[in-house]
């Protein structure tokens, strides 16, 4: 195969994407961003992008509770059960789907700083 015609077919592949495909399904473009020194690492050897790469792609993919923890009662609502039970012994949660969303979207992903704010916040242990 000649160099231009596969240049060409990725350059039309690319087109037909934005022309015919993109505009008509929601995207939401991701950002990878790496620390320094991991992208000098990986810059000077190459074959530890693709292991990197997996990581990132199965930390990003996992499900935000595992399955087997969330359920849902005859009535629609979202029982998740906690891991722990909290101090006055409450193991599980009733909440509507929405809620429940609304719940997850808002909680801080593993490694994620959750950030205090109001009074007091300046003394949080949260706040670097």
């Amino acid at each position: 195969m000649v160099f231009y015609c596969g240049a060409r077919r990725m350059s039309q592949t690319a087109a037909h994407l934005v022309d015919h495909v993109i505009r008509h399904v929601p995207v939401r473009p991701w950002v990878l961003s790496l620390p320094i020194p991991l992208r000098l690492l990986l810059a000077t050897q190459p074959f530890l992008v693709t292991p990197v790469l997996q990581v990132v792609h199965r930390v990003i993919t996992r499900p935000a509770l595992a399955n087997e923890r969330g359920q849902c009662n005859a009535a629609g609502q979202v029982v998740p059960k906690l891991k722990t039970a909290w101090r006055d012994g409450t193991a599980q949660l009733v909440m509507s789907p929405l809620e429940f969303m609304q719940r997850l979207r808002n909680s801080p992903r593993p490694g994620q700083v959750a950030r205090a704010a109001g009074a007091g916040a300046g003394r949080s242990p949260s706040i670097r």
